[in-house]
């Protein structure tokens, strides 16, 4: 199962979010404190992503870091249609 920490008022962190459910694909989400706690620049998170930015997921412990590298690669694992990363036809991305 998928792991995001997750900021509830992070844009990016919402497009994961939502990606995630169009797809149908069971998550769960571990709450940072990002403000005012500070929590993901903590020496423990800054062991999951030294650059201490969100959204991060872990899926069965591959772990990326950065919104827009996740999207493609939720996409391209748990999209069996191919709609949401058409990899066959360039001109439609």
């Amino acid at each position: 199962m998928i792991t995001l920490y997750d900021y509830e008022l992070s844009g990016n962190c919402y497009k994961l979010r939502l990606l995630m459910s169009m797809l149908g694909v069971e998550y769960k989400t571990l709450p940072i404190d990002f403000y005012p706690g500070r929590e993901h620049k903590s020496e423990w998170f800054l062991k999951i992503n030294p650059l201490g930015q969100l959204p991060v997921i872990d899926d069965d412990g591959m772990v990326l870091r950065d919104a827009q590298a996740i999207l493609v690669y939720l996409a391209s694992k748990y999209d069996p249609t191919g709609r949401w990363y058409p990899r066959e036809n360039p001109h439609l991305l």
